[in-house]
């Protein structure tokens, strides 16, 4: 649209068909430990309403807005994009009571996208990248359907879950020195999740559990980082080298934990982690020792 200026549209479409089909059987007593019982040629002893059959037919659709900006004398460039996905998804169902029951439902999932890249000598950049995503909860997991074929372990849908939205932003710097042929690269990230679904078990009277998809709440609930440095150099004697590649990582995530006799509770898990590898080298024409 203008010299170092660049606007671009793509479109995409896609259909798919899924289907999960599960099965129950009411085994005679009678064929109790016998081999021969098929049931392939016993469809007659098919529990029709604890039996499950889920058949869904996807139809995606992608439309990616980009506007790309270059510096004429290369120094940096810019791009913010915006990816709109709308879904249109059906799907059959039939168990637990009902029979052939027709689910629709549209959705805009929408993923932004911002890069800078800026080089502070030919040698030298810094890039700076943020991405998002927003993900809808499953149509089996909206259901409003409580599953009991197992009366110790119930599982029920949930209609009132929120999508989830993934934010992650990344730094990095790279130096290169051509005369030394020494590089120093640092690279930081950090990432969350919210309103991210997990499953929570309520304590039944029977001594079973009843699970339900719930949304955890928090913008800290569920996030990580990571950062990492390389360092690269080469001696004036340039048949000796040496490298160094320190890391670390953290992540603080929530979930519901399981409890004995007891509904599940909020739990908080953090783990940290750390490395650091130092190598040296000795290069020549018949030679390499590392």
């Amino acid at each position: 649209i203008a010299t170092g200026t660049y606007l671009q549209l793509s479109y995409q479409y896609s259909y798919s068909e899924q289907n999960s089909d599960r099965a129950t059987y009411n085994v005679p007593s009678a064929t109790y430990g016998i081999d021969s019982w098929d049931y392939t040629i016993n469809e007659s002893d098919r529990d029709t309403l604890q039996s499950t059959n889920s058949y869904y037919y996807n139809y995606d659709q992608t439309i990616q807005l980009q506007f790309r900006k270059n510096a004429t004398d290369q120094s940096y460039n810019f791009t913010v994009g915006l990816s709109i996905l709308p879904q249109h998804s059906k799907m059959n169902y039939t168990g637990m009571g009902l029979k052939d029951t027709l689910l629709e439902r549209t959705v805009f999932n929408w993923t932004p996208t911002i890069q800078f890249r800026y080089r502070v000598t030919r040698q030298e950049q810094i890039n700076i990248r943020y991405n998002g995503r927003s993900s809808q909860p499953s149509m089996q997991q909206l259901l409003p359907i409580t599953d009991d074929s197992n009366p110790l372990r119930i599982t029920s849908g949930n209609p009132g879950l929120k999508p989830t939205f993934n934010n992650n932003l990344s730094l990095g710097y790279q130096k290169y020195n051509p005369v030394t042929m020494g590089s120093f690269n640092v690279n930081t990230s950090i990432s969350n999740t919210l309103r991210q679904i997990q499953n929570r078990e309520y304590q039944l009277t029977n001594g079973g559990k009843r699970t339900l998809p719930e949304n955890i709440d928090g913008f800290w609930a569920n996030w990580n980082a990571n950062a990492s440095i390389m360092y690269n150099y080469t001696f004036p004697d340039d048949r000796y080298s040496i490298m160094s590649n320190t890391s670390g990582n953290y992540s603080h995530q929530q979930g519901y934990a399981a409890k004995v006799n007891q509904d599940a509770v909020l739990r908080t898990t953090q783990r940290t982690g750390a490395s650091e590898s130092l190598s040296a080298e000795y290069r020549d024409d018949y030679l390499t020792i590392s």
